[in-house]
């Protein structure tokens, strides 16, 4: 929630008729949008429908509802005599260095006589207002409640509610700009438009929308998208340009030159007044709620976590080059962006509106590269078989930031793209400024084995135990026997290879420990000795001895 003024820019709804007078098959009753402002204590203070200023409470990447209401609706009329609505909206606020406006959605009828027909008889602002898909409006009588509302944004239609009813308008007919066509970067309108089909096919089942002989009001309601400056300073838009933004007008960030377009977002647009010109009809005027600059930053350390304690002690290096990357969602869509650490570990992104951002560091495994950066561990990748890279920190479900920032599992699609098995998830919602959402890596401790893993042999064979290093580790090494009862190990220093004769050494299992520079031990690595059981001679049946013969 923002307090203060909102500035306001012009949003043009403009109604072309056949006529300059006016619509063949309806007329224009009132335009409004919605209005919510938060006090000095963090309340709403006021809310409801209006023709003015729409108040201090929407942030950058919020909806905005706004609700034309048409009267003597004549759909006997027929296609070819039913003039198509056509609603602009202010794509970049008259400012070509700012993008105002960029996806519309949920764009339905509403007949008269449904029990939330926004603009209907009833005086409480629960009964009609914000559809949602339970079909029931959302309550808008507190700051929680209406950010709820605003950040919802996944449901944008009444269920099942059967007088209202969902346009799927195809692409060509949404963000064109005023002639049709698909127009340039810097174009300060858009516009949608429905047709007398579009309305009868509402809902989705062709010529089950509004009826062919329906005669009465009608109501058209729709969402702008206030722009978000981290996604079109960073030229990220064209990740919008699939489903399910693609539906809600997405689609022309795809399209160059829109894809790589640079500018700030609705936060940016100084203060204008502006209206809302209804052609034809006569005029209204309906401006839309600029909110402040959003002044969102994560930033955070990538260091050597050489004892592997999650934390940077003295004489833990930096690690710099190392791509860390902050993703969120956008109308249902996962945006990413990628920020490096810099020479002092350091990485940061600022100008980020209210939102939950999980912030996860690339997997490297396995390095050097050719030309790793400064503060690698060299000697432990330099060795054969080298080490690996494991991170130490975040742990999942570790808090820091009063709770805030959380330590999660990666995602599937996360791993897909090479993110570390380990995130952090960032609220900024509560709090806008988060530091200290670190990641450390280490040098795992050394595996080994000890060769031959088992031998039988004769009493006095001589065996010979090695034990050798597999995996990971930073060299030097020290090694540390053990044996079985009766069995002295050498002397210091150990060596990697012991020298045993079977009988004279006693049989059983013998133990060898790596313990690398950084003072991690390997699992014991153990060889078996086992002797062939001794010979036991005897003769049977006893000789007999032979008879003595007398001569």
């Amino acid at each position: 929630m923002k307090q203060g003024t909102c500035a306001l820019v012009v949003l043009l709804l403009c109604i072309f008729g056949q006529t300059a007078h006016g619509q063949t098959g309806w007329r224009v009753d009132t335009y409004v949008g919605y209005n919510a402002n938060v006090n000095n204590q963090g309340n709403l203070g006021q809310f409801g429908w209006t023709t003015g200023n729409l108040g201090n409470a929407w942030a950058e990447g919020e909806w905005v509802p706004y609700c034309l209401s048409l009267k003597n609706v004549d759909m006997t009329v027929g296609a070819g005599n039913f003039t198509p609505i056509e609603i602009s909206y202010d794509f970049s606020g008259g400012n070509p260095a700012a993008r105002f406006v960029d996806l519309v959605r949920g764009i339905q009828v509403g007949i008269q006589g449904s029990d939330y027909f926004p603009l209907g008889s009833k005086n409480n602002q629960n009964d009609y207002g914000w559809p949602s898909a339970s079909g029931m409006p959302y309550p808008l009588t507190t700051a929680a409640e209406l950010q709820i509302a605003q950040n919802n944004q996944t449901q944008y239609v009444w269920g099942t509610l059967v007088p209202w009813k969902l346009l799927n308008l195809p692409q060509s007919q949404v963000n064109v700009d005023l002639t049709g066509g698909l127009g340039t970067v810097t174009d300060a309108e858009r516009k949608f438009v429905i047709t007398y089909n579009d309305l009868r096919n509402a809902g989705g089942t062709p010529g089950q929308g509004v009826p062919a002989t329906y005669t009465g009001d009608l109501q058209i309601y729709f969402n702008l998208h206030l722009s978000q400056t981290f996604i079109w300073s960073l030229s990220l838009q064209s990740q919008l340009a699939g489903p399910p933004t693609d539906d809600w007008g997405g689609y022309v960030y795809g399209l160059t030159p829109f894809d790589i377009d640079q500018r700030d977002g609705s936060g940016y647009v100084p203060g204008a007044s502006g209206h809302t010109v209804v052609l034809g009809a006569g005029s209204r005027s309906v401006p839309i709620p600029i909110p402040p600059p959003p002044n969102g930053e994560i930033s955070g350390l990538k260091f050597f976590d050489i004892n592997g304690n999650h934390a940077q002690d003295i004489g833990e290096p930096v690690l710099q080059d190392w791509d860390i990357y902050i993703t969120t969602s956008v109308g249902g869509t996962p945006v990413s962006y990628t920020r490096t650490t810099d020479a002092s570990g350091i990485y940061s992104l600022t100008g980020l509106p209210g939102s939950v951002y999980i912030v996860s560091e690339e997997y490297q495994g396995q390095k050097p590269l050719s030309s790793p950066p400064p503060n690698y561990p060299y000697v432990a990748f330099n060795q054969t078989p080298p080490s690996s890279w494991d991170e130490t920190y975040p742990e999942v479900n570790t808090s820091i930031n009063g709770g805030l920032a959380i330590g999660t599992a990666t995602s599937a699609a996360g791993l897909a793209l090479g993110y570390g098995p380990e995130s952090w998830a960032v609220d900024l919602i509560a709090t806008p400024v988060h530091s200290g959402i670190n990641f450390g890596n280490y040098i795992p401790p050394p595996q080994c084995r000890v060769l031959p893993l088992s031998t039988t042999v004769c009493q006095g064979t001589p065996v010979t135990f090695t034990v050798e290093r597999i995996a990971d580790g930073t060299p030097p090494y020290s090694v540390a026997w053990s044996g079985p009862p009766g069995w002295t190990p050498p002397s210091a220093p150990q060596p990697w290879s012991i020298n045993l004769t079977a009988g004279t050494d006693p049989a059983g299992t013998y133990t060898a420990i790596l313990t690398d520079a950084n003072g991690f031990t390997s699992q014991g690595c153990t060889g078996t000795l086992a002797l062939y059981p001794q010979p036991v001679c005897s003769i049977s049946p006893s000789p007999q001895t032979p008879p003595v013969v007398d001569f």
